[in-house]
């Protein structure tokens, strides 16, 4: 990628280069979150089913977190199953112990679906990150510089 900053003066040169600077932070967690429902859709329908309650089950609680940027300046999204989500739907405190048995224990069977079901979509759109990060980051910069 080569940017070219311009402007007709000093201060216009200023302006296009911090107008510049906030570009990558901006579309690294436009991407990062993207990539987060990404991966929470796919973890959805590789999800174990609950036959005992349907209605309450597990795949219900997966979510992508909102990219959010540290104070360190570290961009981070995550994809949730189970938590608060999950004892609110099965009536009680506990239950966050079944997210994690049926994503790590790989000698349980399901009717549909299977262990690692976050971790498995998640290492599949890992290859793609940079590239996405560097095509958005050229989209940015083309909109920002011009």
């Amino acid at each position: 990628m080569k940017i070219r900053v311009e402007g007709t003066d000093l201060a216009g040169v200023i302006a296009n280069m911090r107008a510049l600077g906030k570009a990558g932070p901006e579309a690294g967690a436009r991407v990062l979150g993207q990539l987060a429902q990404d991966v929470a859709a796919k973890a959805r329908l590789l999800c174990p089913d609950d036959p005992t309650t349907p209605e309450a089950n597990l795949r219900d609680t997966i979510r992508a977190t909102k990219a959010t940027r540290g104070q360190s300046g570290m961009i981070s999204a995550a994809v949730i199953a189970g938590g608060a989500r999950l004892n609110k739907l099965k009536g009680g405190k506990g239950w966050n112990i079944i997210a994690i048995v049926q994503h790590e224990d790989v000698t349980l069977k399901h009717a549909h679906g299977q262990a690692k079901f976050v971790e498995q979509p998640f290492l599949q759109t890992v290859p793609s990150v940079g590239p996405a990060i560097q095509e958005a980051l050229d989209q940015e910069a083309q909109r920002v510089v011009g």
